[in-house]
Order: C-alpha cells, then sequence, then structure tokens
C-alpha cells in the first residue's frame, strides 16, 4: 500500500518557510512494502515538521506503518532522505 499527500510549495528547512503556488505541486509517499516499521523511524525524527505520523493500532507506535499528515507536511523531502529502506518518495 502507499500512503500519498499532494502539497503545493516548496520549503527549505534551514532558511525560509513554506512558499505556496500552484505552479509547484509535489507528492509525498511513503511505500509501506519498503517501510521497516521501525519504531525509532529515522524518516519521522528527521521531519522539521512533524508529518510522519504512526498509523493507529499495532502494538509499538509504527507497527502497521507510518502516514503523513496533510496538515504538517510542506513536501521540503528531508524525510526521503533520511529514509534508509527508500520507502519515502516525493515526486
Amino acid at each position: 500500500a502507499v500512503l500519498a499527500l499532494h502539497t503545493l510549495g516548496g520549503y527549505n528547512p534551514v532558511s525560509n518557510p513554506p512558499v505556496k503556488g500552484p505552479s509547484d505541486v509535489r507528492t509525498v509517499t511513503i511505500d509501506l512494502s519498503s517501510c521497516d516499521r521501525s519504531p525509532g523511524c529515522p524518516a519521522r525524527r528527521a521531519c522539521p515538521r512533524g508529518a510522519i505520523v504512526p498509523v493507529a493500532g499495532g502494538p509499538y507506535p509504527g507497527a502497521l506503518g507510518y502516514m503523513i499528515d496533510e496538515e504538517r507536511c510542506t513536501g521540503c523531502a528531508v524525510c526521503a532522505l533520511s529514509c534508509p529502506g527508500g520507502a519515502v518518495r516525493v515526486g
């Protein structure tokens, strides 16, 4: 299963707040078949906005995988760069 989010804008987590516009649409996906479901998910820890959240249920947070919180995600791609299994993708 793939969870997807469409976001508008670019984001530089170091120097700029999100810049939103209709010409810059980014999609963030988490491929649950590639996700190792680690409770210490590196992509989740790296997200500057706390937008990667565990799917509800399971014996520990992340046991069923992770999803993107649409309200928080800016499409900055820090999570994708931090995911060791390549489960998080930005396109």
